[in-house]
């Protein structure tokens, strides 16, 4: 499998704006012809905008602004879970309303201390991407794909600098290649 070239299929906010935008993603992941591939998604179009927002607003001490501005995006995660799933919907329901109480809870932290660092900012924005891809795992496993799975923040290593981190490539490669090689030898689809 290693001498087989890998397909990295990556999907930006927009392809994933609502639940039709995940079937048709999941069906461009089902289409491609290499079975050796990797899934690699954003967070759903204005989902990171609003998790700046409701943060820069929680750490100004505007709970009443900060809480009600991210309620659209869950409502958006839970139609899309919603509209497309079926056996595993409990499970989607249930890792987005711990992703909220999680939120909700780094929010109240923020009011508290009234300062939102570059490491809490870049800690509150990667939810959208773990939602989004948590999601597409249980879309393409409805579909018949083998998907795991795969939180990026067990491959990818930064320097310090929050808010403007720079990758440490050769420890990234590494870490990447640990946790994605054995799912592509089994022929899984990694989710990132």
């Amino acid at each position: 499998m290693e001498s087989e070239k890998t397909t990295v299929l990556k999907f930006g906010g927009s392809s994933l704006a609502d639940a039709s935008a995940f079937e048709r993603v999941a069906g461009i992941v089902c289409s491609c012809e290499n079975k050796s591939r990797v899934v690699v998604v954003s967070a759903i179009s204005g989902m990171t905008d609003a998790l700046l927002v409701s943060a820069r607003s929680a750490a100004d001490g505007n709970l009443k602004k900060a809480i009600p501005l991210l309620e659209t995006q869950f409502t958006r995660h839970q139609a899309i879970a919603e509209n497309v799933l079926r056996a595993s919907l409990p499970h989607a329901l249930s890792f987005i309303k711990s992703s909220r109480k999680e939120i909700e809870s780094i929010l109240y932290q923020l009011c508290d201390v009234r300062y939102l660092s570059p490491r809490v900012q870049d800690q509150i924005v990667s939810y959208g991407e773990q939602l989004s891809a948590k999601l597409m795992t249980l879309i393409l496993e409805q579909h018949g794909q083998e998907a795991v799975y795969v939180d990026a923040r067990r491959c990818i290593l930064t320097n310090e600098e929050h808010g403007a981190a720079q990758v440490l490539l050769e420890e990234s490669e590494q870490r990447t290649r640990a946790a994605l090689l054995p799912l592509l030898r089994s022929q899984s689809i990694p989710v990132l």
